[in-house]
């Protein structure tokens, strides 16, 4: 059976209407760091990494929430997986560890004093003679997180993007450059500071998100942006989204309102 294209656009406004009521029962989560501007941001980032440096010169034990004790989340039917707050169960940092937790704390220090970022990747190239693996780096990363409590990119730590985002958006980003994603005939890549992408314009009626790059790029190929269908953004994650997709999904969704429609197969895993 075709679809017209009215019957497109009705489906995608009664999508828009739904997601404008769970917006309205459940508006966009507030967090202390949201409230604050970047110097109060980085300002609090520094004192929260230095308290734990101090502590480890003190001798005190290191505490982090257990990041694999699903005890420690809670799953609500509109904002999906959150930390549980009160009492949520410890995990210790071994003394074989505390070493490198502290390298690591100090190359976060100096990023936040000196407002610059870098790769987890290029941070491990710095030092692999401490690492065994990137897995361990990112797995000590993911660990200074949920302690300082403090988010990773506000740590100065970002990962590299590898997803991609082609149509109607047009933004500036955080090197002062126009960027826009029509021009980009396979998709230009998702930056890896989403937060601080301004001047977003857009006329897209829905995002679309497909999992597979294969099928992102088969549907370039077909011609799927050339007008036929309501304008719209498409992104894809390449499997597995990393972070900076994900942000840039919710972003969109948020900040401009617009339906997001999800391309995937029939594994749930």
């Amino acid at each position: 059976m075709s679809i017209s294209m009215k019957m497109l656009e009705e489906s995608i406004n009664s999508l828009k209407e739904y997601m404008d009521k769970m917006f309205y029962h459940y508006p966009v989560m507030e967090t202390t760091w949201s409230n604050m501007n970047r110097e109060e941001q980085a300002a609090l980032s520094y004192q929260k990494v230095e308290e734990v440096l101090v502590a480890v010169k003190e001798g005190e034990t290191l505490l982090y929430p257990s990041l694999n004790d699903w005890s420690n989340v809670q799953f609500h039917p509109a904002y999906g997986l959150l930390p549980v707050m009160e009492s949520p169960k410890m995990s210790q940092i071994t003394k074989s560890k505390v070493d490198k937790v502290v390298m690591v704390l100090e190359v976060m220090l100096g990023l936040i004093g000196s407002s610059s970022r870098t790769t987890k990747r290029d941070i491990f190239y710095q030092h692999f003679c401490d690492f065994s693996s990137q897995k361990e780096l990112d797995s000590l990363v993911a660990v200074i997180v949920a302690m300082v409590q403090v988010p990773r990119l506000l740590l100065g730590v970002v990962a590299t993007s590898k997803g991609l985002v082609v149509g109607d958006l047009r933004y500036v980003n955080s090197e002062d450059v126009l960027v826009d994603c029509s021009l980009a005939v396979g998709g230009d890549s998702v930056p890896q500071d989403v937060v601080e992408m301004r001047n977003i314009e857009t006329s897209a009626k829905f995002v679309l998100v497909v999992e597979k790059d294969a099928v992102f790029q088969r549907l370039l190929e077909e011609g799927l942006m050339s007008g036929h269908l309501p304008s719209m953004v498409m992104i894809t994650g390449k499997g597995v989204p990393d972070l900076a997709t994900r942000q840039l999904v919710y972003m969109l969704a948020t900040q401009t309102g617009l339906p997001v429609m999800n391309m995937t197969d029939c594994d749930p895993y």
